[in-house]
């Protein structure tokens, strides 16, 4: 069994996170049940963005910001650090 909640969303209890089909700039990205649609598919890049396979958006924290809290969102590639994400 793959260990990797990336690729195997049932790790987390069968939760994905996600955005409505037709989505927009700025939707807030939320964890709900996985459905297999392309809103809830992410793919991880080289350079460490996640990009939404059903809007082709980055998974990004709103504004830069960094406190807790803080909302993610999807949004087009503007090649910032709060489009850059990292596994520990």
């Amino acid at each position: 069994m793959d260990d990797d909640p990336l690729r195997n969303p049932h790790r987390l209890g069968n939760r994905c996170l996600g955005v409505p089909a037709g989505a927009t700039r700025g939707t807030t990205a939320r964890i709900s049940a996985c459905t297999g649609g392309t809103g809830r598919r992410w793919t991880l890049r080289a350079d460490g963005t996640l990009v939404n396979r059903g809007t082709g958006q980055m998974l990004d924290v709103f504004g830069g910001r960094t406190t807790n809290g803080s909302a993610v969102v999807i949004w087009p590639r503007i090649a910032a650090p709060n489009q850059v994400w990292a596994w520990h």
